[in-house]
Order: structure tokens, then sequence, then C-alpha cells
């Protein structure tokens, strides 16, 4: 027997009037009248007279009524103690973010877990990707988002989102075709992180794929850092839309798609392995991926596109850590 039925049931006995029902259900007509019927059809008696100026119950659809409504308020009182369980888990989250991510998500995550968990505190630390995994490894923090965290046998990781990379030049620069592939890169001077981060050991593959040599100037660990010298003039970085998406409002640099296949950049939720996860980071978890996905579905980030053009040559798994 289906709730919502039973639901539009009463409110046709209590108005005494299908089309008054309708309306206050926001449904049409026909709609109604036609899950009414579907009860009927289902008791395999008529639960209701059609007069003319409304219908009344039948001895059998009083007693429907008087069930029906019992049975709702038991539904709404296992939903509401339902929320009230997940309201009352308590504990303590240690959740490590990159700069990017944390000022884009953590606001967002904070206010939905005061809201709707008051009793699981919170710390948020800010670190990058090798911070991020130190802290990770050795339980200073129970969850981390990460860019394409290593393999790790002790390590949980899940993919929440794949960010696309994009060609960072400074104001002024001449514009470059858009989307640029990575042979454009050639005759570029380009400032990239040390090795081994993710992003370099990425670019200096798909280059020898592509037979071009890549020209770096600058070796520079960290997104404010690569955007900063970008914006100075002093070469082009490759980083996602999301680092530099207010440095590109303001006219300070400019970005460009970067296309290849497997050339992007995967945020991880990143916790130890164990048996018996806690409650509480639990709680936190679903939150992360909940915010996670409403921000890429608002376009936070720039996802990767499903369908990659030609051109490029796929790129084999890579390993590293950034």
């Amino acid at each position: 027997m289906d709730l919502r039925e039973l639901r539009s049931f009463i409110h046709v006995a209590r108005l005494g009037s299908v089309s008054a029902a309708a309306k206050e259900l926001h449904i049409a007509q026909p709609a109604l009248s036609r899950q009414i019927r579907k009860l009927e059809e289902e008791l395999g008696v008529p639960l209701m007279h059609r007069r003319a100026r409304g219908v009344e119950l039948t001895a059998a659809g009083a007693v429907v009524l008087r069930r029906a409504e019992l049975l709702l308020r038991s539904a709404r009182q296992i939903k509401d103690e339902v929320a009230e369980l997940e309201r009352s888990v308590a504990g303590h989250v240690v959740i490590a973010v990159p700069p990017t991510t944390g000022a884009l998500l953590m606001p967002r995550f904070l206010q939905r877990m005061h809201r709707d968990h008051p009793n699981i505190s919170i710390h948020a630390m800010e670190g990058v990707n090798a911070t991020l995994l130190d802290w990770v490894t050795t339980g200073r923090a129970d969850l981390a988002l990460m860019h394409d965290p290593p393999d790790r046998h002790v390590l949980a990781r899940e993919t929440l989102l794949r960010e696309a990379l994009y060609l960072v030049g400074p104001a002024g620069t001449p514009p470059r075709a858009a989307p640029c592939r990575v042979r454009d890169l050639q005759g570029l001077r380009l400032i990239l992180p040390a090795h081994p981060h993710v992003t370099r050991l990425m670019l200096e593959q798909a280059a020898a794929e592509a037979g071009i040599r890549l020209d770096i100037v600058l070796e520079a660990d960290g997104v404010a850092l690569t955007r900063n010298l970008v914006a100075a003039g002093f070469g082009h970085g490759v980083l996602t839309i999301a680092t530099v998406r207010e440095a590109v409002g303001r006219g300070e640099v400019t970005a460009t798609r970067l296309l290849a296949p497997g050339l992007d950049n995967a945020l991880c939720l990143v916790r130890l392995r164990e048996v018996a996860p806690a409650p509480a980071r639990g709680v936190a978890e679903d939150i992360l991926r909940q915010e996670v996905a409403s921000l890429a579905a608002q376009g936070a980030w720039d996802e990767m596109a499903a369908a990659m053009p030609e051109g490029d040559p796929p790129m084999p798994p890579r390993h590293g850590r950034r």
C-alpha cells in the first residue's frame, strides 16, 4: 500500500472534494482520482461515494481514514526518530584540506555540520599534499582531501571529481587557441612544480608522447606562488581553473583549457583503512561528498569532459605525489 495514495485519500476525505484536495496537493485532479481508484481496487471496496457536491465516505472509507492517519503519523515519527539519531551522533573529527579546496568547501561544510550535527566537533587543517599525506598516515588527521594521492595499501581513497588543467599565462600575453593541446606548450617558458609532483610527471610524460620538449624556467611548489609568478610575467603555469578563477576575473592572468586524455587532476577523499569506522567520521564523509558534488554542479570546479578530442595520445596510469 502506497503512503502517497493514503495521504491523497486523507486530503480528499477531510476536504470532501477531489478538486479541493487536488488544489491543496498541487496535482492534477485526474491524477488524484486515479490514486483513489487504485487504492479502492487494491482494497476491493469503494471508499467514498461521488456526489454532485463532493464525496462522502463509505463505512470502509471511514475505517481506512482512521487507520491511514495512524500510519502516516507513525511514518512521520520514524523519520523524526532517524533524524534525531543522526543529530545525536557525537565525536571529534580532524579534516585536512589543500588551500584552494578548503576556501571553496569548508565554509559550506562547517555550516552543514554545525546545523545538522551539533554534537560533532570539527578541527580543520590546511596544507599541501605532502603534508596532508603525512597527517593522514600518522593518524593526525581522520580525513583529508588530496589531489592525486599516492597508491598506498594503508590508505582508502575515493575520487570525488576530476578537474581539468589549464594553461595559465600573464595578462596581456597573446591569446592562445582555445582549447590548447600538449604540443602547444612547445616554446613557452613554463613554471612547474619540482619532482615528484604529479602534475610535473604528467606533463613531462605527455610532452614525451607528443614529441616536444618542455622549457621549464622556474620550479615552484605551491598554487599561490605559481599564480603570482605567472602574473608577474615570469612564464606560464599549469593549474586548475578553481585556483585561478578570481585572478582571471581581475585580469591578472589568462587561462586556456589544456586538453589531453588522462591529463587531469583527481580530488580524492582519503583516510586510513580500518575495520570499524567511527560514526562521527562517517557523517563527516557523507557531508563532504554532498558539498563537493553540490559545488561541482554549480561550476565551482571545471570537471573533465567525458569525451576528449583526438590529437594527443592517451596516457597510462600515473604515480607520484603532489
